[in-house]
C-alpha cells in the first residue's frame, strides 16, 4: 500500500477523532490513516525524553509502511513539547493543535483565562512563554488533568462517566472568588466533554474548544496543496501498537467513524 497517499492524524488515545471527523467531513475523498497509543496512553505525566523517542518511533514506522502526504499531530502534550523538533527531523508537512491562547486573550472582557490540559502541557515551555508573553496584562490559571482524560476517554468508548467526578476536578476553577470568563480546553479528549462542561461552567464563560480552531487549520493546509491524492473511494484505516481482545468493542466504534481496517504496528 506504499503507493497509496495517506494523511495521518496521530494522538495518544482517541480524542483525536474529533478532529478526524471533522475535517473528514468537509474533506472525505482523502484517505486518512489514524494512529493511537494503546499501551502508553495516556502521554499526561510521561516524561519528556520518553515522550520525544516514542512519538519519533511511531511516526518513523509508520513512514515505512505508508505513503504520507501530512502529517496532523492530534495530541496538544506532544505538540507543545515537539512540534518544531519533528519539523526539523521529519520531511513532510507537519501541522500540530496547540491550545489557543492568543485566541483567549482577543475575547476575554475581564482578564482572567483559564487553561484545562494535561500536566505535561500546563508545564510545558511552549506554554509558559505565551503565559509570560501575555501576563502583564492578563491572569492565567492553570488546570493540568490526568483523570479528565481518562474520564472522556471512557464517554468516547460508550462506558457510564461520573458527572460528580467532572464537577469535582473543576472545582478549581469553580471555587474561585472572580472566574476566568473565558477557558481553553486544551487537550482533543476534552472536546467529548463539552456539554458536560457547559453545564457545570454555564453561558457566562466561553469554552475555547481548540481541537475545532485547529481543524479549519487541517483543512487549509490540505485545500492548498495540490500534490496531496484526493480518490474516488477512500481507504481510512487505524493503526494501534497492540491488537488484541479489548478492542473488539472500540473497532466497532471506530467503524462508525469511516474506518475500514485495524493493524498493529510493528518496529
Amino acid at each position: 500500500m506504499k503507493n497509496i497517499q495517506y494523511i495521518l492524524i496521530f494522538d495518544s488515545g482517541i480524542g483525536g477523532l474529533y478532529i478526524y471527523k471533522k475535517v473528514s467531513e468537509k474533506l472525505p475523498n482523502y484517505n486518512y490513516l489514524y494512529f493511537f497509543d494503546n499501551i502508553f496512553f495516556p502521554y499526561s505525566e510521561k516524561s519528556e525524553g520518553f515522550i520525544i523517542f516514542n512519538t519519533l518511533r511511531i511516526i518513523r514506522s509508520i513512514m515505512k509502511s505508508h505513503l504520507l502526504s501530512l502529517i496532523v499531530i492530534a495530541c496538544n502534550t506532544v505538540s507543545t513539547m515537539m512540534l518544531s523538533l519533528l519539523r526539523s527531523l521529519i520531511d513532510i508537512p507537519i501541522v500540530g493543535v496547540v491550545p489557543s491562547i492568543e485566541l483567549a486573550v482577543s475575547l476575554t472582557n475581564n482578564g482572567i483565562i483559564g487553561l484545562i490540559a494535561t500536566k505535561n502541557t500546563v508545564s510545558c515551555l511552549y506554554i509558559k512563554k505565551l503565559v509570560k508573553k501575555f501576563s502583564n496584562k492578563y491572569k492565567f490559571y492553570l488546570l493540568g488533568s490526568t483523570e479528565l482524560v481518562h474520564i472522556a476517554q471512557n464517554k468516547i468508548y460508550g462506558f457510564d462517566i461520573s458527572f460528580d467526578k467532572i464537577v469535582f476536578i473543576l472545582k478549581f476553577f469553580t471555587d474561585m472568588l472572580k472566574l476566568p470568563d473565558v477557558i481553553i480546553l486544551g487537550c482533543t479528549h476534552y472536546s467529548f466533554l463539552l456539554s458536560e462542561l457547559g453545564e457545570i461552567f454555564g453561558p457566562k464563560i466561553k469554552l475555547i474548544d481548540s481541537s475545532l480552531v485547529f481543524v479549519n487549520r487541517v483543512c487549509s493546509v490540505i485545500k492548498n496543496n495540490s500534490y496531496f491524492c484526493s480518490y474516488l473511494y477512500p481507504f481510512n484505516k487505524v493503526l494501534c501498537l497492540k491488537i488484541d481482545s479489548s478492542l473488539l468493542n472500540i473497532f466497532t466504534l471506530l467503524k462508525k467513524y469511516g474506518f475500514i481496517e485495524l493493524e498493529q504496528l510493528y518496529f
